[in-house]
């Protein structure tokens, strides 16, 4: 389910031959729009009206895109009949005549309208008699009709209201008894009645309520029965009781909220033990890892921007093979990476890590990306031995001390980036990383390189001036050991 929009772009390249099939553009019931089987596409023309209907043309449209255009009025009689889906999304339309859409009232089954300038929804739209689909977005309506809506309900099985003016959960929407998927996303609601979705409690198999301004999970919410995506995103909600059991869950988000207990989290999350595969927790106030080693479908955890700090918290699914802890006050490396199976890349940037150990990472990790934390020194046990590292990214840390044999243990190492920390000499230890492909040192103002460095020549001289990065005071790294250092003396 499609949270907000927004516009799709349709984009067709090719000559008239690949289409042997579809009729030509010129008995496209508008000559300025191009059509491909039943398919009208009039999106992205600079439109600001609908055209005139040629009237020669035999040609059945079921659908008809309007996207992108300039489009403020849709005329009676000036769509062709029986469509099934028509959208105008991303047009500034102000009316639509009340007899707009009746040369399809019973074919019309999806709509979609964004952008719009009304503030009340068009009588037209109510007159349609078998509308599945309503897409509304980005549409400041002030005044519903509410007789309008029920009446509507009888017949859609999807409804998607984004920014529409809401500020509180409409009361129309209790009498839809045959929704399936609903979306009421970036509006103000902060609470949902117990009785909000009663009528499609064993139906409704899709709900999104992101970026409102609830703080708790509703309570209705624990009467779903089939519900199998959940997407509560860009909420305040810190109290998540009331998530659904009676579901078998195979996709919940809850990005963006105040979210702080691990435990309570845990709990939660076990009556989908079996079924979700896809979860989302990044950007909440969580201060601990919470314990997902029963999540049997996962394979992939996002922690990013929460507040975790306790390294040793925390359980992880067996197969998980992708874990995100950027953005914390994590201290050290977690040992929960130690219990990974396979940990490809390793993403503890923006944290408080002051050092790293061999025993923190595991064997099988290529990429290592520590930027933005507090380490100031390397030493000769930082990196395990033989390591598989490929890449290592340690930018924008106050390092000042790296031990000559600091990357012995890294054979494999073809990048290297320590922009901007606070070495003042190049160090020694690169000497090592024969399979070096790329350096960056950019941004270290303190850096100097003297013939102390003339060792690193082979290693440096070797590489590309696109893959050495970064100053020797006011001398390139590349051009210093290029053309300055082996006018040095053998060292």
């Amino acid at each position: 389910m499609e949270n907000f929009p927004y516009v799709s772009v349709l984009v067709f390249l090719g000559v008239a031959g690949q289409y042997p099939h579809y009729p030509p553009q010129n008995d496209c019931p508008y000559k300025e729009c191009f059509c491909v089987g039943n398919e009208m596409l009039c999106n992205y023309r600079y439109m600001k009206a609908v055209p005139q209907k040629r009237n020669n043309t035999s040609l059945n449209m079921g659908s008809i895109d309007f996207g992108g255009n300039l489009i403020t009025t849709i005329p009676a009689r000036s769509l062709p009949a029986n469509l099934s889906k028509l959208s105008l999304e991303s047009n500034p339309i102000e009316t639509i005549d009340i007899t707009a859409f009746d040369e399809s009232i019973n074919t019309l089954s999806s709509l979609s309208l964004s952008g719009a300038r009304f503030t009340q929804l068009p009588e037209a739209i109510f007159r349609l008699k078998h509308l599945t689909e309503l897409d509304l977005y980005g549409i400041n309506i002030l005044t519903w009709n509410d007789t309008g809506m029920r009446g509507l309900g009888t017949t859609l099985q999807t409804l998607n209201l984004g920014a529409v003016g809401l500020t509180s959960w409409p009361g129309w929407l209790k009498s839809f008894s045959h929704l399936t998927e609903l979306s009421v996303t970036s509006s103000s609601i902060s609470i949902l009645p117990d009785d909000a979705l009663d009528m499609v409690a064993t139906i409704l198999t899709e709900l999104s309520l992101t970026n409102n301004s609830l703080t708790s999970v509703p309570k209705t919410l624990s009467k779903m029965t089939v519900l199998t995506s959940l997407s509560l995103d860009q909420n305040r909600i810190k109290d998540i009781t009331w998530l659904p059991q009676l579901c078998n869950l195979t996709h919940l988000t809850l990005n963006g909220n105040h979210i702080s207990k691990a435990k309570k989290l845990s709990s939660a999350l076990r009556f989908y033990a079996d079924t979700i595969y896809y979860f989302q927790i990044n950007d909440n106030f969580l201060a601990s890892i919470p314990d997902m080693s029963f999540l049997k479908l996962i394979t992939s955890l996002d922690y990013t921007n929460n507040h975790i700090s306790d390294p040793y918290s925390g359980v992880i699914p067996s197969d998980l093979t992708d874990l995100q802890l950027s953005n914390n006050l994590l201290p050290s490396i977690p040992r929960i990476f130690k219990t990974m199976n396979s940990v490809p890349n390793l993403i503890l940037g923006f944290n408080r890590v002051l050092s790293v150990q061999a025993s923190d990472f595991p064997i099988a990790t290529l990429t290592v990306d520590l930027e933005h934390n507090i380490i100031v020194e390397l030493t000769d046990s930082s990196f395990p031995e033989n390591s598989n590292i490929i890449s290592l990214i340690l930018r924008f840390n106050p390092i000042s001390k790296i031990s000559k044999s600091a990357f012995d243990n890294l054979p494999r190492l073809q990048q290297l980036d320590i922009q901007h920390t606070k070495l003042t000499r190049l160090p020694l230890a690169i000497e090592s990383l024969t399979q070096l492909s790329s350096i960056d040192v950019s941004g270290s103002t303190d850096l100097v390189c003297t013939c102390l460095e003339k060792s690193l020549e082979r290693i440096i001289s070797q590489l590309s001036s696109y893959s050495v990065a970064g100053d020797c005071g006011q001398t390139s790294l590349y051009i210093f050991f290029t053309e300055l250092s082996p006018s040095c003396p053998p060292m």
